[in-house]
């Protein structure tokens, strides 16, 4: 090896230099160091390349977690309850209505007696809901949507509670929900009013005459609900399944009678109705026709009455009259003789009942009258109640008059 200091050549043994006294490096260790500094040239120029890859890829990346923040923020602010909530809200007010998307079963499902668009639209029209508001808030938890809101027209304060619940994923990663039940109160008010309840969908029955026409709200039930085993030779009995809990109006005939009572559909046992059960005045819906009618026969009966030309057996032949009838027909000839003039001025129903065991109606009149006697010449009025008995057959002739004036 060569002194790297004089340039002398020294055995590869020896450590120092045989002139100068150097010390000697061995040839290897240059070798070592040539390569070291190639290696660390080569390291720093493939470093250099790898940075620039680096800030391309972490540019990419970067952008990437840029834009799935932003559509993360966004789905999260599409998906959250106030969201919805804020949605179904101005829909329901706007439009009376909710978007399928935010509700767990669709208002235009099939599997409803009444519609859950008409039961909710029906029910803001007959609770006189408004929704005439300048602004509202939102509260939510993990089971409901609170909003309330002032209408500006009434000065009176609503709460809309949306009851959610969750219903899988919604964008793959947000919890998604659907509202179950829309309730309405107002704040002086103690009752709530359900909008939509389709969970609580119930059985309802009716019980009523043969042959009689029945309508729920409006629509007629026809014999697809009739349940021929519980109906017998005098009774129809329907069953309406998928009814949602709430009031109902329920329009059926006796006869020629129409009536109208409401049915309340509120738990799994007792939502079974016998219609023709305590039938009163209160539930007929045409008694002005039905004492008009009774009208027409008392003012004939006393024209009868008071015509000495006219018998019984005339007016039998007008209507065919029952011999209780026919006998107070004949008093009522006897004590005519006192009475100069006798006119029937109104006749008002009073009160109405059936008896479904002998197909009855009985029906009671106030009868408003003038009348002067023989024996007198002033003219008076008065009235009587008169209680009169139908076939249910025959709602134009009484088969019995437990009562006349005279």
């Amino acid at each position: 090896m060569f002194c790297e200091k004089c340039g002398t050549k020294n055995d590869s043994s020896n450590k120092f230099c045989e002139k100068c006294g150097n010390k000697l490096e061995p040839e290897v260790k240059e070798t070592k160091k040539a390569v070291k500094k190639e290696n660390t040239s080569s390291v720093k120029d493939k470093l250099n390349t790898l940075s620039k890859k680096q800030k391309i890829v972490g540019g990419v990346v970067g952008l990437v977690v840029i834009i799935l923040i932003v559509l993360y923020a966004i789905g999260s602010k599409m998906t959250s309850l106030e969201t919805i909530g804020s949605k179904a809200f101005e829909e329901l007010a706007s439009k009376s209505k909710i978007s399928n998307k935010y509700l767990s079963v669709p208002l235009d499902s099939k599997d409803y007696f009444i519609s859950l668009a008409d039961t909710m639209k029906n029910e803001i029209k007959d609770e006189d809901i408004a929704f005439d508001y300048s602004n509202y808030t939102v509260t939510t938890t993990n089971k409901k949507i609170t909003i309330k809101y002032k209408d500006n027209d009434a000065d009176e304060k609503y709460k809309v509670v949306f009851k959610i619940k969750k219903s899988g994923k919604s964008l793959l990663v947000f919890d998604k929900y659907v509202i179950t039940k829309v309730t309405v109160l107002a704040e002086d008010d103690y009752d709530e009013v359900t909008l939509y309840d389709p969970e609580n969908a119930e059985k309802l029955t009716l019980s009523t005459i043969k042959n009689s026409k029945i309508t729920v709200d409006g629509k007629e039930l026809d014999k697809t609900y009739l349940d021929s085993k519980k109906s017998d030779k005098d009774n129809d009995v329907y069953v309406i399944k998928g009814i949602v809990k709430g009031d109902y109006k329920v329009n059926f005939t006796i006869g020629k009678l129409n009536f109208e009572k409401k049915v309340y559909v509120y738990s799994k046992e007792d939502n079974e109705y016998d219609l023709t059960n305590y039938i009163s005045s209160s539930y007929l819906t045409d008694d002005k026709d039905f004492a008009k009618n009774f009208k027409t026969y008392i003012s004939t009966y006393y024209e009868y009455v008071n015509d000495s030309s006219k018998t019984v057996d005339d007016f039998d032949k007008k209507y065919k009259s029952s011999d209780d009838v026919k006998d107070l027909f004949a008093d009522s000839k006897e004590s005519a003789a006192n009475v100069a003039s006798f006119k029937i001025d109104e006749v008002e129903l009073r009160s109405l009942y059936y008896y479904s065991s002998d197909e009855e109606i009985s029906v009671s009149y106030k009868v408003n009258y003038t009348y002067k006697l023989t024996d007198s010449d002033s003219e008076k009025s008065n009235y009587s109640l008169v209680r009169v008995t139908y076939d249910l057959s025959n709602l134009e002739v009484p088969k019995d008059l437990s009562y006349m004036p005279y």
